[in-house]
């Protein structure tokens, strides 16, 4: 048997439905809603709409009388680590991240049940060797550039001992008084001007130029610059020309039988009346000696 609708019989749209549930419990969400179209006794009939023939409409709203949802907890972004702790030897660094607080009753971030709302990530740093530390000094200063007039010393500094590798050099003024007039060493003393008797010997030493205003060395000097100095020089009597060995020998020690006797030499003068004074001179050196002396043989 075949039904049919009658095309004039009213229809109308019911009021809308809402099918339950909503798409969520919280926050913002969607509820389908439907309608159905239906003649005057009560049926559905597909002409409340005359370009489609549908008994059902639906449509989509948001849900009304929902709460806030809870936000949970969410970690940041991990910060940037910190300076190491120390340079060199091994050290720690840190970053930490934050955890935003949780709302309406929603969950604290992972890891953070004691309440804390940071969470810090260490690791290792500067592990490489601390350099030996360098010991500086300076060094000694050097002699003055010159020794009067002003000069420069210098010195430079020392790393562990030795000469740093970007060289350092410190300088001062010194021996700034005037060059003053200056004697040398005595020079050896010359020979004797006699060969016997008294004579002179004669030394000298030179005077340094003076400089920048200085005074000439104290005390005279000649004409050369120098200045001299003499002393006497004693090498002993010259020959006496009156003296002459006189030789004596004593008698016999035995008076009878072999015995001894002792020659005796003396430097005496030739000419009593000669008016050198002084002790005599005598060419060469005569020594006592002894001789063997034969006596007649001794009676028995």
């Amino acid at each position: 048997m075949s039904s049919f609708f009658c095309i004039d019989s009213p229809s109308n749209w019911t009021d809308w439905r809402a099918i339950p549930p909503c798409s969520t419990t919280c926050g913002t969400g969607t509820q389908v809603f439907s309608r159905e179209c239906r003649s005057l006794n009560g049926s559905l009939s597909p002409f409340c709409t005359p370009d489609q023939q549908s008994v059902t409409q639906t449509t989509s709203r948001a849900c009304d009388g929902l709460q806030a949802c809870p936000v949970h907890g969410s970690w940041s972004a991990w910060e940037s680590f910190l300076p190491c702790s120390v340079s060199c030897d091994g050290g720690v660094t840190s970053r930490v991240r934050v955890c935003s607080p949780p709302q309406l009753g929603g969950s604290w971030c992972p890891g953070t049940e004691n309440g804390s709302l940071t969470e810090v990530q260490y690791k290792n740093c500067s592990v490489h060797p601390c350099p030996v530390p360098v010991v500086t000094t300076w060094s000694k200063w050097s002699p003055c550039s010159v020794t009067c007039g002003g000069g420069i010393q210098s010195r430079v500094l020392l790393c562990d001992g030795v000469t740093c590798p970007e060289e350092t050099n410190d300088t001062r003024d010194c021996n700034t008084e005037l060059c003053e007039g200056t004697w040398g060493s005595w020079s050896e003393y010359s020979a004797c001007s006699e060969t016997c008797g008294e004579g002179i010997r004669v030394r000298s030493r030179n005077c340094t130029v003076p400089e920048f205003g200085g005074t000439a060395c104290p005390g005279d000097s000649s004409d050369d610059g120098q200045q001299y100095e003499e002393a006497t020089c004693n090498l002993g009597l010259c020959p006496n020309p009156n003296g002459t060995w006189v030789t004596w020998t004593s008698e016999c020690s035995a008076t009878c039988g072999n015995g001894t006797k002792t020659v005796r030499h003396r430097c005496a003068k030739i000419n009593p009346d000669n008016p050198f004074e002084g002790d005599l001179f005598c060419p060469g050196e005569k020594p006592d000696e002894e001789i063997v002396c034969q006596v007649h043989p001794c009676s028995v």
